[in-house]
């Protein structure tokens, strides 16, 4: 770790500590979740919570649309950071309207599990959602996303160390879902500028201090050389590996959806670097976040051999609700009919990754 001295305080210097903003990041969010006097949404307001649910309605619909294409007597479906259980609630209670509507009992085959290394996160998720255990299974797993393998190439020897694997064994899901996790998982800043490529060490007031990076792999390089000059740039590594490692555990045809805040069009980058630095890194209530690079994702997944399909999130959920939305925020983040032809971007990602069936 870096120290850098200040200016002179009475007879001592005070020391700022620059650190890998990975490492802020574990420390921080750790503390955070796991705390039992954390209140999530007292700090910042997400898709999933509102009250509204456009968002959650619309990923039900989704995977209902799927579950009656391809019948099944169980459905598994993880999810992977559960917020207070909101996400986890709107979504089966929109799949209990559909059955009522439909005549269907897709609801009583589902199998979900409730996945984080938040202990009390789990208890509250669990909590949240009791009334709605009498009509499908509901499981809580403790376990750490920042934490995967990997690839099942990286695995190799840790897979049986690693405490996270051994929780799924042979299960095979049909559905995993995970909204506004991976940009909360420990990432690094890089910026390229004439000099060369540099690693961004951060102190405690999210300030940075440049150092020659020595550790982007060959496909990271190339994307921080094709990208804007002068720009913290975060690379997500905790986040491909987990993404990776969940993708590998579905099914034939199974899917995997992730919402998140981040950046993937050209657009994305037209504002002054100076106001981009600034932002890229925000703290809520304690808990620190980072844009999710969807572009390194989608860049990584292709060098494998893999798909994973990015759009705007509120594409997708005009897309399935087969309506014009515009954003709003009359109860907190959600999405409103549209009564005009403005289109306004909210930086919010889907990214669906899917087996072949």
């Amino acid at each position: 770790m870096k120290e850098k001295r200040g200016k002179k305080a009475g007879s001592a210097f005070s020391v700022i500590m620059f650190k890998p903003l990975s490492k802020w990041m574990q420390e921080k969010n750790s503390a955070y979740y796991k705390s039992p006097n954390t209140l999530i949404y007292d700090d910042f307001a997400t898709y999933a919570q509102s009250e509204k649910g456009m968002l959650t309605s619309a990923n039900a619909r989704d995977f209902y649309s799927y579950a009656k294409k391809i019948e099944k007597k169980q459905y598994n479906i993880l999810e992977v950071g559960v917020g207070n259980g909101a996400f986890c609630a709107g979504f089966l209670e929109e799949i209990a309207r559909l059955d009522e509507k439909n005549n269907t009992s897709i609801l009583s085959k589902i199998n979900y599990v409730l996945a984080d290394f938040s202990k009390p996160a789990l208890e509250r998720a669990k909590k949240f959602n009791i009334k709605l255990s009498i009509f499908c299974e509901i499981k809580t797993m403790l376990l750490d996303a920042s934490k995967m393998p990997g690839t099942p190439e990286k695995q190799g020897a840790k897979k049986e160390k690693n405490k996270n694997t051994a929780n799924f064994k042979d299960i095979k899901f049909d559905f995993i879902r995970c909204n506004e996790l991976f940009s909360d998982l420990p990432a690094n800043l890089y910026l390229q500028n004439e000099d060369g490529i540099f690693h961004a060490l951060i102190d405690e007031k999210m300030q940075p201090s440049l150092e020659i990076a020595q550790n982007p792999d060959e496909l990271e390089r190339k994307l921080l050389l094709s990208l804007p000059k002068n720009m913290l740039i975060p690379i997500n590594r905790a986040a491909a590996d987990s993404i990776l490692y969940f993708s590998s555990l579905l099914g034939d045809g199974g899917r995997m959806d992730i919402f998140d805040y981040g950046f993937y069009k050209k657009e994305d980058f037209g504002i002054p670097a100076q106001m981009w630095n600034f932002s890229i890194v925000r703290d809520f209530g304690g808990q620190w976040t980072v844009d999710l690079n969807f572009l390194y994702l989608a860049t990584l997944f292709s060098s494998l051999g893999k798909s994973a399909h990015v759009e705007a999130q509120k594409e997708y959920v005009q897309k399935i609700m087969q309506k014009k939305l515009s954003l709003s925020e009359e109860n907190g983040l959600d999405y409103s009919q549209s009564k005009d032809n403005f289109e306004e971007d909210d930086s919010f990602y889907h990214m669906r990754i899917q087996n072949s069936e």
